[in-house]
């Protein structure tokens, strides 16, 4: 393989010359690479959330667990890229609406706060396993 991260930089004819049979072809560069995303299997909330437990570090594991087991319970037959932001928003509000009211009670921004950083910390895992794109 030649090009970017995995070799010498490509020849500029055998470039040209791909590019030319793609468009023979009627492709276009990003169809090819949206065709190499499309076979990565991308794992479901309730598949993968248990991999993060295992993989996190006990004081994780006791701030973010509740919120861990709350995607689950809530996304748990989803793929991890099918939310959208307007559900992620929706679930940072039913998690300040929810929150346990206590004498120190600050209207449930905690909640929403730690149910962010769980999920952060869902996404930052499946990005460093590839399973998903930074970008």
């Amino acid at each position: 393989m030649t090009g970017g991260e995995h070799g010498p930089p490509a020849d500029p004819r055998d470039v040209e010359m791909a590019l030319q049979w793609l468009e023979r072809m009627n492709l276009r560069p990003q169809d090819l690479l949206r065709a190499r995303e499309g076979s990565r299997v991308v794992p479901t909330f309730a598949d993968f959330v248990p991999r993060v437990v295992e993989v996190s570090r006990p004081p994780s594991r006791r701030v973010y667990g509740t919120y861990w087991d709350r995607l689950v319970r809530e996304w748990g037959p989803r793929r991890l890229d099918e939310p959208t932001p307007e559900e992620v928003s929706r679930l940072f509000e039913r998690a300040r609406e929810t929150a346990v009211v206590r004498r120190s009670s600050n209207g449930g921004l905690g909640s929403a706060l730690h149910t962010y950083y769980a999920l952060g910390a869902v996404y930052r895992f499946a990005v460093a396993e590839g399973l998903l794109s930074d970008r």
